[in-house]
């Protein structure tokens, strides 16, 4: 989100004006500038992925009567090249026809920045001029200045004009609000901003003109975390002699970034699968989680389907990987958990077959590292091995012995 800084025109969030869409309409030209919490702030939502892909052309509203629908008003919109509104029409249904209540025009820069808007009321079957704003912006876009005018019945008279003031990191630090008297600008309020290191908004003073100086109105600070998340608004008025303090607000925050559940180092047997059930947390309600896993190794087969990881090293491998699994929202953001996969060796291994000497019987001597599952101790299965020779393309058991827990066998 952004902030709207002062009366530059009102924020809407409803269909009605493209989710985004912002305006000056019904907003008086001398409107407060303290709209969102006194503090001449509004959020403004600058993702505009809605508006750039579908634009809003128009909107009708019925009421029912007498068990029918009855047209009540309508709608219609245009756009430039850059998906800016350029017209906004409404029609009010009266006797069976749709007849012009009021419209409001609207032009850009190059770098579409609103520099004007014209309200028209439709009066006598023709549009009469009601309001019009003209915006001036800094190099840097910033809206430095909106005069008002209103229509007479004859030409534009000056109403009012917002001038604004910004520093370096294009934050507004000033804002007055004049009104046309006649003859000249007159002050009527102002307002003065300051801000932290990351350009947080930490203060804010509203002040109105008597006549001949400035008088204090009210006052609002602003504390964030380590996040830059706004915790505290603390608002405080003057009474004339000294600050009374007026209302202050706590925020809360969540985290949008979804916490994957950690996963402990697994150990598995050789030649054999392993499955796991993922879990995260969010506080998005009802958040859909898309799961994904990698490994450091090709010999370690990975597949996810929904929250389930199944593991497939491959035949006879052994020996430990590093396995990373991925938790995604359908807003892209994510977090990982990795563990350590050991594999286990269970078959026994052959380390040498040498000749028994002076035997003359053709015997041998076989060693062999021991099975995993040779240990001392008890276990529901019998622990034996046996020696077996290939003669003529059959295994022939040639020796046994019971598995008690050897370094070695020979």
């Amino acid at each position: 989100t952004g902030f709207l800084f002062g009366q530059e025109w009102t924020q809407y969030s409803g269909i009605e004006r493209n989710d985004i869409f912002q305006e000056y309409n019904e907003q008086p030209h001398e409107g407060d500038p303290t709209v969102l919490f006194n503090s001449g702030f509004q959020h403004l939502n600058t993702i505009r992925t809605q508006r750039d892909v579908w634009l809003l052309l128009s909107l009708s509203t019925q009421n029912w009567e007498d068990s029918v629908w009855v047209n009540d008003y309508q709608n219609t919109y245009n756009y430039d090249m850059n998906n800016n509104r350029t017209n906004y029409l409404r029609q009010e249904w009266f006797w069976y026809i749709w007849v012009n209540d009021r419209q409001y025009t609207y032009t850009y820069d190059a770098n579409n920045n609103l520099t004007s808007h014209l309200s028209q009321n439709w009066d006598n079957d023709e549009w009469v001029n009601s309001f019009q704003a003209t915006n001036t912006y800094d190099a840097n876009n910033n809206r430095t200045g909106t005069l008002w005018q209103d229509w007479d019945g004859n030409e534009w008279v000056n109403s009012g004009q917002d001038l604004m003031t910004y520093d370096a990191n294009d934050n507004m630090i000033g804002y007055l609000w004049q009104v046309w008297d006649g003859t000249e600008w007159q002050n009527s309020n102002q307002s003065t901003y300051t801000y932290d290191s990351n350009n947080n908004l930490i203060s804010y003073l509203d002040q109105n003109w008597n006549g001949t100086e400035w008088q204090d109105g009210s006052q609002s600070t602003y504390t964030y975390d380590e996040n830059n998340n706004n915790t505290i608004i603390f608002q405080q008025s003057w009474d004339g002699t000294e600050w009374v303090n007026s209302y202050q607000r706590h925020f809360t925050w969540g985290q949008l970034v979804p916490v994957i559940s950690n996963i402990p180092d697994q150990e598995m047997d050789e030649d054999q699968s392993f499955v796991l059930n993922l879990s995260a947390q969010s506080p998005v309600s009802d958040a859909l989680y898309v799961f994904s896993a990698y490994s450091d190794t090709s010999a370690v087969s990975l597949n996810v389907s929904s929250d389930t990881l199944h593991i497939v090293p491959a035949f006879n491998w052994t020996g430990s990987a590093l396995i990373t699994v991925v938790v995604a929202l359908t807003n892209e953001a994510s977090d990982t958990t990795s563990f350590n996969l050991i594999v286990h060796k269970t078959d026994p291994v052959i380390t040498y077959i040498e000749d028994v000497p002076e035997d003359q019987g053709g015997w041998v001597y076989i060693g062999f590292l021991p099975s995993y599952h040779d240990s001392d101790t008890i276990t529901s299965r019998s622990e034996m091995y046996s020696v077996e020779r290939l003669d003529d393309n059959q295994w022939v058991n040639v020796a046994s012995g019971v598995a008690y827990d050897e370094y070695e066998y020979v």
